[in-house]
């Protein structure tokens, strides 16, 4: 009888990759203190950290695969940066840039689907 330690029983680890990179605000001056969270590209992994000082984050010891980042500060978001490749042993760079605060209307329009109320004496 043969007995075997450390058979396939544990999923396969394929290796580590970093993402890292900066947050810039519309202006493009790095942004201090951004909530960056990073996804998995499936939805399944998910993490956040804040950039540092010079608006720059990093999520080190992530599976390799693909992934979502996007970052968030005083109301403003960046766009999602899709799809981006971890490798083993390497680094991912990602420029986010933090989109204009955009001003709501004071009132909103009238729909143009609604008829004008109509007196009905």
């Amino acid at each position: 009888m043969a007995l075997t330690i450390g058979a396939s029983a544990a999923p396969q680890t394929t290796g580590q990759g970093t993402v890292g990179g900066q947050v810039l605000g519309p202006d493009g001056r790095a942004i201090e203190g951004a909530r960056v969270t990073l996804q998995a590209s499936d939805g399944s992994h998910l993490e956040t950290t804040e950039t540092n000082a010079q608006g720059r984050f990093w999520f080190p010891m992530l599976p390799t695969g693909q992934y979502d980042v996007r970052a968030y500060s005083k109301g403003r978001l960046s766009e999602w940066h899709k799809n981006v490749w971890v490798e083993v042993g390497r680094q991912t760079t990602v420029t986010l840039r933090l989109q204009s605060k955009k001003r709501a209307p004071l009132k909103p329009p009238p729909s143009l689907a609604e008829p004008p109320p109509q007196d009905n004496k």
